[in-house]
C-alpha cells in the first residue's frame, strides 16, 4: 500500500500520541512536582512505565543515572520519528534532533570549561555524556578528552556547528560560555526555519 502524507502522518500521530500520554498530563507533572523526595519521583516514574530509568535508580541510587536513563529515551523518541518518516518532513524532524544534541554539547562544554578554565576536577560527570550519534557524527570521546579550545574546534571543523567554534575564543570571552551557548541556539533555530520552508 502506498504511503501517502495523511497515512504517514496518522501512523505517527499515533505512535507519538501513545508515548505523550505517559508523560505529559497534568497529573503526571503535578505529582512529580509535588513530590517530597526523590523516592516518591521514581515512584511516579515507575507508574508512568519508565522501567530503565527506574532500574537504574534502584540499583545505583545516582539521580545523574536517572537523568542520563531519560535522556537516553529522549533521544530514542526522535529515532523513533526519524525511522518512520521520509522526504521533507524526515529532514525536518532529523534537525529538531539537533536540540538534544546541542544540549550534550553544552554539557561537555561546561565540563571541560569547569576543567580546563576554573580548574574544577569534574572528571567522573563525563560518564553521564551520551556519546552515541544524535544528528551531526561527533567524536565525543575526543570531545570529552580535549585540552586546548583549539582541540574542540577541531572536532566540530566538519560539522554543522563549525561556524560556531571556528568564531568564539571562550578562554579569551568575560561572560564564559554565555555567547557559544546562545549560537548553537540561533544556529538550531535558524535550521529549524529553513526546514520548515521545505515542508509540503
Amino acid at each position: 500500500m502506498k504511503k501517502t502524507a495523511v497515512s504517514e502522518y496518522g501512523y505517527i500521530n499515533a505512535k507519538l500520541r501513545a508515548r505523550i500520554s505517559k508523560i505529559l498530563t497534568d497529573e503526571f507533572k503535578n505529582n512529580l512536582i509535588n513530590s517530597e523526595n526523590i523516592e516518591s519521583a521514581v515512584q511516579v516514574l515507575s507508574s508512568q512505565g519508565w522501567d530503565s530509568a527506574v532500574e537504574k535508580w534502584n540499583s545505583t541510587g545516582d539521580i545523574q543515572n536517572l537523568e542520563f536513563e531519560l535522556f537516553k529515551n529522549h533521544i530514542e523518541n526522535y529515532r523513533m520519528v526519524i525511522k518512520n518518516t521520509d522526504g521533507s518532513l524526515h529532514n525536518f524532524i532529523n534537525i529538531l534532533s539537533m536540540k538534544p544534541e546541542i544540549e550534550n554539547i553544552k554539557t561537555v562544554l561546561r565540563l571541560w570549561f569547569g576543567s580546563r578554565i576554573k580548574n574544577r576536577p569534574i572528571g567522573y560527570r563525563s560518564s553521564y555524556v551520551f556519546r552515541e550519534r544524535i544528528y551531526e557524527n561527533i567524536d565525543w570521546n575526543l570531545l570529552i578528552n580535549s585540552i586546548m579550545y583549539d582541540d574542540i574546534n577541531a572536532v566540530f571543523k566538519n560539522t554543522v556547528y563549525g561556524s560556531v567554534f571556528s568564531s568564539q575564543k571562550v578562554v579569551d570571552s568575560n561572560d564564559g560560555l554565555f555567547t557559544i551557548e546562545t549560537n548553537l541556539d540561533r544556529l538550531y533555530y535558524s535550521s529549524i526555519l529553513k526546514a520548515s520552508n521545505e515542508l509540503k
